[in-house]
């Protein structure tokens, strides 16, 4: 007859545990997955019901260290944004990533240029001004340049 003491037992309990867990997860793990991320888009819901698509809106732009930042505007049009200082150095427009809280639209965008690197834009729209950063970043074999730039604007009159 087999017998089995205690100190054997409980390693194979142990693992019948981790096989049990694992099987349940693999078949579970994906509805609390989805539950949890329906549960986050519901906190984020729009209590002002603001939008940025269709917007234009018109203020300045500049690099940090710049006293006097130079006049520009910020389109977000067929899902995608785009500046007019940016065109003008061949970025192209770029598809634009929006999430809303208390304090407004929160939007996000990369464009592209291919003699002048990336263009990352992070800014909040909160009912009246559209607050802006962009970070500049070119590569080139022996060195990389990088500069932060701020800028705001408002709503440009009949847009949207």
């Amino acid at each position: 007859m087999l017998s089995v003491d205690s100190k054997t037992l409980m390693p194979l309990w142990r693992i019948g545990a981790l096989i049990f867990l694992s099987l349940f997860l693999q078949v579970l793990g994906p509805a609390f997955s989805l539950m949890a991320q329906e549960t986050h888009v519901q906190s984020h819901a729009d209590p002002t019901d603001l939008k940025l698509e269709g917007i234009q809106f018109i203020g300045s732009f500049g690099a940090e260290d710049e006293k006097d930042p130079k006049q520009d505007t910020f389109t977000f049009k067929d899902g995608k944004f785009a500046t007019g200082s940016c065109m003008e150095w061949g970025f192209t427009p770029a598809p634009y990533w929006t999430r809303t809280d208390s304090q407004g639209v929160h939007f996000l965008a990369e464009l592209e240029s291919p003699e002048h690197g990336t263009m990352r834009y992070e800014g909040v729209f909160d009912g009246n001004e559209l607050t802006v950063v962009g970070y500049w970043k070119k590569e080139r074999w022996y060195w990389t340049v990088e500069r932060t730039y701020r800028g705001s604007g408002r709503p440009a009159q009949g847009s949207n």
